[in-house]
């Protein structure tokens, strides 16, 4: 993927929803084909429930609207480590 260095001992990635070139579902898509265990959280500007199936079935662990407050996001990313 252009623009990604992975070490592959990623245990938790932030990905942006609207990342440039193939998105960020496509790039979730592609990084749980490469290793499966990796937690990974979507950070996106709008919410519906499409979007919601989208991510989940991309292999995502979750998604978060970047103006949730930082104490809910904190909370969300330390579920994700516990898992």
């Amino acid at each position: 993927m252009k623009g990604v260095v992975l070490t592959m001992d990623e245990d938790l990635v932030l990905m942006g929803y609207s990342t440039p070139d193939i998105g960020g579902i496509e790039a979730t898509r592609r990084l749980i084909a490469m290793k499966s265990d990796t937690r990974i959280l979507l950070i996106g500007a709008s919410y519906d429930f499409g979007r919601r199936a989208q991510v989940l079935e991309s292999g995502a662990r979750g998604y978060v609207l970047l103006d949730t407050p930082p104490w809910q996001s904190a909370a969300t990313l330390r579920g994700l480590v516990k898992e």
